[in-house]
């Protein structure tokens, strides 16, 4: 089941708790991936921007959150070098977040997990 529930564009107002992650290009892999303890259950916001290299393609992307109990809770598709947006999940356990975005070798990724 997604929750998201909503798409905005990325705001740092109001945030309680989360986690901040970035990886660049290199070393060549194809996950970035960040957690954020102390998630107390609910609404979750989670950031996503990948840039790809000048002259990169604008590839499809996805992010998958999860938390205790939930698998795949949470999962969207984009375009790299899109602008940055910002997704809403909702019925969120609480716990320990865990947040994988798919890139490429030629990208870079900043994302977020915020509450």
């Amino acid at each position: 089941m997604v929750a998201t529930t909503g798409v905005a564009q990325a705001s740092p107002a109001g945030v309680a708790g989360g986690n901040y992650g970035e990886c660049g290009v290199l070393p060549v892999s194809d996950n970035c991936y960040i957690e954020a303890p102390g998630f107390p259950g609910g609404t979750v916001m989670v950031d996503v921007d990948v840039i790809p290299s000048p002259g990169g393609e604008d590839f499809e992307n996805h992010f998958d959150l999860t938390a205790p109990g939930q698998i795949g809770l949470c999962r969207a598709q984009f375009k790299a070098g899109a602008p940055n947006w910002t997704w809403w999940c909702e019925r969120v356990n609480a716990g320990t977040l865990q947040l994988n975005v798919r890139k490429r070798d030629n990208e870079a990724v900043k994302m977020a997990i915020r509450w």
